[in-house]
């Protein structure tokens, strides 16, 4: 594992999950301060509304963070996979930080989103990502 490239690939993630971050937390805060819906149903909801944006910006996390290449059907497959681990680490997470160590939840949840984002940038570089790159170095290498 290339040190510099990883921790370069990890600046990068971090501009672009930044954005489903923001997104992810705002939602999560309107449904459970305003709509006041359950912590753990509004930090579903919007962790998956964050992933779905997140999936908008895929092509840049694809190309420009991981310079992978392909079609993506099973990428897709892989990163949908990917994301709903980690909502689950994300929603169990603020579920133990609310009633176990009894943070409140707004709180809990930035730190659930916190823990989880490392869970997605290693699992979208190791596995959904992975396949794109070993396509694109042997096309690399036949040419």
């Amino acid at each position: 594992m290339n040190t510099r490239e990883t921790a370069e690939q990890l600046l990068k993630y971090a501009v672009v999950g930044l954005f489903s971050s923001l997104m992810t937390y705002g939602i999560f805060l309107t449904l459970y301060r305003l709509g006041e819906v359950h912590h753990l149903t509004a930090s579903g909801i919007g962790y998956g509304t964050g992933v779905l944006a997140s999936f908008l910006v895929n092509l840049v996390n694809k190309e420009w963070t991981f310079r992978a290449k392909g079609s993506g059907e099973t990428m897709c497959v892989r990163f949908a996979l990917m994301h709903g681990v980690s909502m689950g680490f994300n929603v169990g997470s603020l579920q133990f930080l609310s009633t176990s160590i009894g943070l409140a939840p707004e709180l809990g949840q930035v730190v659930a989103l916190g823990c989880s984002g490392p869970l997605d940038f290693f699992g979208n570089k190791f596995w959904t990502f992975k396949a794109a790159r070993a396509v694109k170095g042997l096309t690399d290498d036949l040419a």
